[in-house]
């Protein structure tokens, strides 16, 4: 019985569908924007995919601009999203994409949020949005904290509206 919900989870969690990124505007760094996160933006932006990284950041605290490095250089511009939220960063995009045409964006997260982050940005941001996981080292207990909030995380964001 609990092999069910592992396996059901398996192409939402550890496999989510990603295609290769795409030219967009920005890369969009959900936070906490670690180092594995920052680096694969960066990477876009190296290749030319990218104009520019946006690094979501709290307002305050262990997640706040004034603790990463590129937001204290020239890498990337650090913006705190009201609320510190998926759906926040979602409207923090909408909100940089005023008075663009055709507003691209790569959104850059970890694995098992792929799923849900694309879902809140379909739903609540108005322009193009391709969502990339980045790896990172997760134990087993990790894994089962994720696929519990990251269900928990879905329910929420299908049950309440974007703004």
């Amino acid at each position: 019985m609990l092999l069910v919900p592992i396996i059901a989870g398996l192409p939402v969690y550890v496999w989510p569908p990603q295609s290769p990124p795409e030219e967009a505007d920005y890369a969009l760094v959900l936070g906490p924007p670690n180092p594995p996160r920052v680096h694969a933006a960066e990477r876009l932006l190296r290749q030319g995919l990218i104009g520019e990284v946006v690094l979501s950041v709290s307002p305050d605290g262990p997640e706040s601009a004034a603790q990463y490095p590129a937001c204290q250089d020239d890498r990337a511009r650090c913006l705190v999203p009201d609320p510190f939220t998926t759906k926040g960063e979602a409207r923090l995009a909408e909100t940089l994409a005023v008075g663009a045409e055709e507003p691209r964006i790569i959104v850059v997260t970890f694995t098992p949020q792929v799923a849900r982050a694309r879902y809140i940005f379909d739903r609540c941001y108005g322009g193009q949005v391709q969502v990339i996981g980045v790896d990172e080292n997760l134990g087993l207990w990790d894994w089962a904290y994720q696929y519990a909030y990251q269900t928990t995380a879905f329910v929420k964001a299908w049950m309440t509206p974007c703004a």
